[in-house]
């Protein structure tokens, strides 16, 4: 009698089964991938002696699984005026290469959902300096996390030194030229100082002098105003003439101020 029992129920799961998986709709298709994007802007920050282009080239590292760079499928991408930022734009997520200018082919990665700004700039601090003499392509990716949370009610602003013509190094000063440096002894060329933070509505200038003296490499200088969770990069570019009479070293210095979010 159990066995029966048993028996009758084992049937009546089968049938149950049987009944559930005829109810499962099984797509003919796999589900489209997941859209893998990068958002990027370029800008060019070159000394005056240097013309910078209108455009550049973009080829894609891989294709199908094949290693690049794909010449054929060049993307000409547009560049503002030297100094002048383009507008964000995406792109297919992946390793690209570039040329700008004539110079050597470089390797950039586009990291799926990375939203930065890629700068080209031209350190040829003399021209018989090859280590130097060609552009370097230097990303600055934007959403930086404010950690701990009281960072919030700042900005945060960086110096980044690509200043050529021969003195290779910085200083920077808040609020004059004589005031001690804030930022260390030195950023040397192509190097980035670290963050530092201004609270919500005190407005501070900051100078740029030869490292521990009160010489400036800038007739100019920059005054940012603190904003709530603001990120700045601020570049010294152009030429220090270390040839020329001491008043007209610093003519051709200049700055520029970019807002990162």
């Amino acid at each position: 009698m159990l066995l029966i029992k048993n028996s009758s129920l084992f049937a009546f799961i089968l049938l149950l089964s049987g009944l559930f998986i005829s109810c499962v709709d099984v797509p003919s298709n796999a589900p489209p991938p997941p859209v893998l994007n990068a958002e990027f802007r370029f800008i060019s920050i070159n000394p005056s002696s240097v013309t910078s282009p209108t455009q550049f080239k973009m080829a894609e590292a891989t294709y199908n699984g094949a290693a690049g760079p794909f010449y054929t499928s060049y993307t000409t991408v547009a560049l503002g005026a030297n100094a002048a930022p383009t507008a964000f734009t995406i792109y297919n997520a992946g390793s690209k290469y570039l040329v700008y200018l004539t110079d050597t082919i470089k390797s950039i990665n586009f990291e799926t959902d990375e939203k930065a700004t890629l700068v080209f700039a031209r350190n040829n601090v003399l021209s018989t300096d090859t280590t130097k003499a060609k552009y370097s392509a230097y990303k600055l990716t934007l959403g930086y996390k404010f950690s701990p949370v009281s960072y919030r009610d700042t900005t945060i602003v960086r110096f980044v030194n690509l200043m050529t013509g021969g003195q290779d190094t910085i200083g920077v000063r808040r609020d004059s030229s004589s005031n001690p440096s804030i930022v260390g002894t030195a950023i040397a060329i192509g190097k980035s100082s670290a963050f530092v933070k201004i609270p919500t509505g005190k407005k501070i200038n900051y100078f740029f002098t030869l490292p521990g003296t009160n010489d400036r490499v800038c007739k100019d200088s920059v005054q940012i105003t603190g904003t709530s969770s603001k990120v700045k990069t601020v570049f010294i570019y152009d030429t220090y003439d270390t040839t020329s009479a001491v008043v007209n070293k610093a003519v051709n210095v200049k700055i520029k101020d970019l807002d990162e979010n």
